[in-house]
């Protein structure tokens, strides 16, 4: 008996030796990547209106609540945020509209007090952010420098803001 288990003993480690002369290894490397590319939304949440809310036909200087525009870039991406000159303008003034061909002229600004005009020339009346991958929101200054004895009624416009990025 214990010759055979000598024997079989012998020969599993000689077999063992063979494996482990013969085996042997090779190692490559593999690239793993992705491109990342930049994106931008000016839909992150439904804008809100800019509501002047109600006037008299004598009122001036008439300040709205302010809409907001919410925009949600990929982290680190320049962006600019433009407004056209709505449905309704004049040569130089953006305007609400009625029926009929009654309107009221307004401006839309980048800031409270009405320094900073918000137009669609990306570089000149443009706001600029930077994507933090988060939603940001900036809100939409109006002022109806006159209301001008326009008759009575529900004025509106549209405008149309505008992401480039």
């Amino acid at each position: 008996m214990r010759q055979l288990f000598r024997a079989t003993l012998l020969s599993a480690v000689a077999a063992g030796a063979m494996v482990g002369a013969h085996a042997a290894t090779d190692t490559a490397n593999m690239t793993v990547k992705i491109t990342v590319m930049a994106a931008c939304s000016i839909n992150a949440a439904a804008p809100t209106d800019v509501d002047f809310g109600s006037a008299i036909s004598t009122a001036t200087n008439v300040s709205s609540v302010g809409g907001v525009l919410t925009v949600n870039c990929t982290n680190g991406s320049a962006y600019n945020i433009g407004l056209d000159n709505g449905l309704n303008y004049n040569a130089t003034t953006r305007r609400m509209k009625t029926v009929g061909s009654n309107y009221v002229s307004y401006g839309l600004f980048q800031d409270v007090g009405h320094t900073t005009a918000w137009g669609n020339t990306v570089g000149t009346d443009t706001r600029t952010g930077s994507g933090t991958g988060t939603n940001q929101t900036y809100t939409v200054y109006g002022l109806v420098p006159n209301v001008g004895g326009a008759p009575a009624g529900n004025y509106t416009d549209t405008v149309i803001a505008t992401l480039t990025y």
